[in-house]
């Protein structure tokens, strides 16, 4: 896409990191020692990935921009709610929203490839969703300035558009070398002992629905929330993930 700057060491430290650990869950969740070196040397690799890119990008995808969206929402003032586990629950989001967006047999592949997909109210859009979430005033004029400086005029949204549409064959299979399938995922952060469900953390869907809207409007980064707001199929794609089929509520 050509939008955010990718720093290849910063890359490979983060990602490295997450591939030692990644199949070690069973490990982790018996607390195995060598196994916790490996997590303290994975957490010490991000850290330095995040200096080293001097911005938190290499380690806070997604997964975080979901939860400190939960962690902004006003009604979580009062709960004690592990940063971690609302990450574990973002990692499920995200990882249903790439398997349902990325699928060729899914919802959205042909009319994406064919180019049809575009929010032409983007803008618009995007800064009525601060008006429709329990946020602080101050947190909802951020939403405001970063909706305002992140959103391509309507030129380089439809050139954006034809590029997704152009290269999307290729992205789909890229995004299927390097992630992982859904339930792989899912499974691996069940074994940990991690919480895979919002009732986990006795959150409802209204919560997790207002909390994935905002989540993209709270840093200047891009990321397949911003992708799905583009093409105009974010909300369909948060029903479909909420629906019984990922079992996320």
């Amino acid at each position: 896409m050509a939008i955010e700057r990718i720093d290849n060491a910063a890359w490979l430290l983060s990602q490295n990191a997450a591939r030692r650990l990644f199949y070690q869950s069973d490990k982790i969740k018996n607390r195995n020692h060598d196994i916790i070196i490996e997590l303290y040397k994975g957490l010490i690799d991000t850290g330095l990935a995040i200096q080293l890119y001097k911005d938190s990008r290499p380690a806070s995808g997604t997964e975080h921009l979901l939860s400190h969206a939960l962690e902004m929402m006003t009604y979580l003032n009062h709960e004690q709610v592990f940063h971690g586990h609302k990450v574990a629950l973002g990692t499920v989001i995200v990882s249903a929203m790439m398997n349902e967006i990325f699928n060729e047999n899914g919802s959205f592949f042909r009319d994406i490839v064919n180019g049809r997909l575009m929010n032409k109210d983007l803008l618009k859009y995007r800064l009525s969703i601060a008006d429709t979430v329990p946020l602080a005033p101050a947190i909802k004029n951020q939403i405001q300035s970063i909706s305002k400086t992140k959103t391509p005029d309507q030129h380089k949204l439809e050139k954006r558009i034809e590029n997704i549409a152009a290269n999307w064959t290729l992205l789909c299979c890229k995004i299927d070398k390097h992630l992982p399938p859904y339930k792989e995922i899912l499974n691996t952060l069940l074994t940990a002992g991690c919480p895979t469900k919002a009732k986990d953390l006795n959150l409802n869907s209204d919560y997790i629905y207002s909390a994935i809207h905002i989540a993209s409007l709270i840093r200047n980064r891009y990321t397949i929330l911003d992708m799905a707001s583009e093409l105009g199929i974010l909300d369909s794609v948060i029903e479909t993930i909420l629906s019984y089929k990922y079992d996320i509520i």
